[in-house]
């Protein structure tokens, strides 16, 4: 389940929403674009180096306190956010996992079920093997005896607080094991080795609200407390 977090705190259980997210929700990558048209009428454009995501849904509150406290909401606010995941089926996912030491990968000929669970979703320990450098897009990753982690799942590296799609999960190396992930966007800040990686439901988006946010809460039927729509966007 994802939503808004009730502090930094996140290690995938339900218990740690202060506000789930609810269907439709709008996942977008904001890069900054300019196109413009020559005096001989060819189109020029550019495109800048930084990019964020941003985030618009709809809320299921917890219950009256986090209605209350969207009226006093700063634009300043860090809004800590577990990011949607793409749900996908086990069998149709492009991924790894070592669970107890048994490595296994994705997808199979058949849909198999993890902790009692249709879909796959990345979590577990993991950390970085090898340093990378800013706007390396591949990192190795080496997956503890708990992980899984599959393409389509969002990550973050502990020594910084960007978020990053994951692209495609390859290469993996069964006796150190370890696989290599192509991220979106590029690294915006070196990594070196051994940093704490964490992915999927364990994954925390820092955001602020969108300058364009509304602060301020909707009554159904009377009674029903409601926030509307909510803007976020990833604090930089």
């Amino acid at each position: 389940m994802y939503g808004i977090l009730k502090s930094n705190v996140n290690t995938g259980l339900l218990s740690e929403l202060r506000a789930k997210f609810a269907a439709p929700l709008t996942l977008t990558s904001n890069i900054h674009r300019s196109l413009s048209d020559t005096l001989s009428l060819r189109m020029v454009g550019s495109e800048g180096v930084a990019q964020r995501f941003e985030i618009q849904a709809t809320l299921f509150l917890d219950g009256p306190n986090f209605a209350v406290e969207q009226l006093s909401r700063s634009i300043d606010d860090t809004i800590y956010v577990r990011p949607p995941s793409l749900l996908k089926k086990v069998g149709n996912s492009s991924g790894y996992s070592n669970n107890n030491n048994v490595w296994e990968s994705y997808p199979k000929s058949e849909p198999r079920y993890l902790n009692n669970s249709d879909f796959a979703q990345s979590k577990g320990t993991m950390e970085t093997e090898g340093a990378k450098v800013v706007g390396d897009s591949t990192v190795t990753i080496v997956l503890g005896n708990d992980a899984f982690l599959f393409s389509g799942d969002f990550l973050n590296f502990g020594n910084h607080s960007k978020t990053y799609m994951i692209k495609t999960v390859s290469n993996p190396d069964t006796v150190n094991k370890t696989v290599d992930v192509e991220i979106y966007p590029p690294l915006v800040s070196a990594v070196s080795d051994a940093v704490s990686v964490k992915s999927g439901i364990e994954c925390t988006m820092e955001c602020r609200f969108s300058l364009d946010n509304t602060f301020g809460i909707t009554y159904l039927d009377g009674v029903l407390p409601d926030s509307g729509e909510i803007n976020l966007v990833e604090k930089l």
